[in-house]
């Protein structure tokens, strides 16, 4: 059985714009890492050190061909033997009977190609953003692929991201991260991976399904903040009132913080993750479903007001 002081080779499952940066770093500092995606284009693109990377991610490009020229980053089309399988792959939101749950199709393709090469005592990590059990239902995929139990024959982990396109490298280095695992060795195993490349940051231990949750309140916290600003500008907009000096004006008590609104959320990861969460607890998620509902239709507020002004200043040029 590989234990945490033996793990040299890591196979990073996904090369999108957090797999290949993670897998860059964990190349940098001395694993050797082979980079698997089913977009041959991107593979070929690496393996030819072409000059442009698939996604924009500011000073990378230096580090990637660095540890592509050393040969400790091998882009693969075909998963091999590693002591370490990380799955980084997309989970997006989809609706489906006016439902938006999470599309999991990505995770179990990834969980049977990993099981093609998964060896007794390896270890398996899930960096993807999944609703609660999921991580428990990929181990179950490559169970039933290879016969070995997960806690058991082989060693399974969720650590999910929580970085910003464009800044993944240095947060990769200084964020705290979140390790989630059935049982000590494999949480050790985990802690003392990532403790490579997280240099700055704190990594903290915990169970899978409490270090799935918290991805998903991280951004759910931020979305519910956001719409509350989001439908404090509407009704101040039917007040006639500006509603960031009332927002500069309730700031000064001590214990109130309201965050500025804007067109509705930002980024990739906001206006998804709360849904992971409203899916698994349908009729316990009544403020996180509204908190969608109001940034959600927040664009269409703002579109309405600025033909409303565009209407009224052609109305003032063009008047006698």
């Amino acid at each position: 059985m590989t234990n945490c002081t033996e793990d040299k080779t890591i196979t990073v499952v996904g090369l999108g714009y957090i797999g290949l940066p993670t897998a860059t770093l964990f190349a940098s500092v001395g694993y050797k890492v082979r980079g698997f995606d089913i977009n041959e284009k991107i593979i070929d693109d690496l393996k030819q050190k072409s000059p442009h990377i698939h996604f924009h991610e500011p000073d990378m490009r230096g580090l990637l061909y660095d540890v592509l020229e050393k040969g400790n980053l091998v882009p693969v089309t075909e998963v091999g033997h590693s002591d370490v399988f990380i799955i980084c792959v997309p989970t997006p939101a989809i609706e489906t009977d006016g439902k938006k749950k999470a599309e999991l199709s990505y995770v179990k393709a990834a969980s049977r190609t990993v099981a093609k090469a998964l060896q007794p005592g390896n270890l398996v990590i899930i960096e993807s953003t999944v609703p609660p059990g999921t991580t428990e239902e990929a181990g179950r995929i490559i169970s039933s692929e290879t016969g070995l139990a997960p806690h058991e024959d082989f060693d399974l982990a969720h650590c999910p991201e929580r970085v910003i396109p464009g800044k993944i490298l240095h947060e990769l280095r200084t964020n705290d991260r979140v390790v989630g695992a059935a049982n000590q060795k494999a949480s050790e195993r985990t802690r003392a991976l990532y403790s490579r490349i997280v240099t700055h940051g704190q990594i903290h231990e915990t169970n899978i399904l409490t270090a799935e949750l918290c991805k998903l309140v991280e951004n759910t916290y931020r979305d519910i903040n956001i719409a509350f600003a989001n439908e404090l500008s509407m009704i101040c907009g039917d007040l006639g009132i500006d509603v960031r000096r009332l927002i500069d004006l309730a700031n000064r008590h001590p214990r109130v913080n309201i965050l500025n609104p804007g067109p509705g959320v930002g980024g990739h990861c906001i206006a998804m993750d709360p849904w992971f969460i409203v899916e698994k607890f349908p009729e316990k998620t009544d403020l996180i479903r509204t908190a969608r509902k109001v940034n959600d239709k927040k664009p269409e507020w703002v579109a309405a007001q600025v033909k409303r002004t565009y209407k009224t200043v052609l109305e003032k040029n063009t008047s006698p």
